[in-house]
């Protein structure tokens, strides 16, 4: 299953977190931007030779995430204040 997950601000800052429950070694990716000047992307890589499984580390990868969308955000929130 694939999931995204927006965060948005009224003055056009957006992040996205794109991730996947399926075996992959890049189970989470991300996308942030004001739209005008600056860009971020970012992703979870598992190093590794062969696909992971995920019920082997989902627990590690829902705390990955469930930190990511925090910092993104108080990023997003941040952004909207300094304009």
């Amino acid at each position: 299953m694939n999931e995204n997950t927006t965060i948005n601000n009224p003055n056009g800052t957006v992040a996205n977190i794109y991730s996947t429950t399926s075996n992959m070694v890049t189970p989470i990716m991300f996308l942030a931007t004001d739209n005008k000047s600056w860009i971020l992307s970012g992703a979870m890589t598992f190093d590794s030779n062969t696909i992971v499984d995920y019920d082997s580390v989902a627990p590690v990868i829902n705390a990955v995430k469930r930190d990511l969308i925090y910092t993104l955000q108080k990023l997003i929130s941040n952004e909207s204040q300094h304009h």
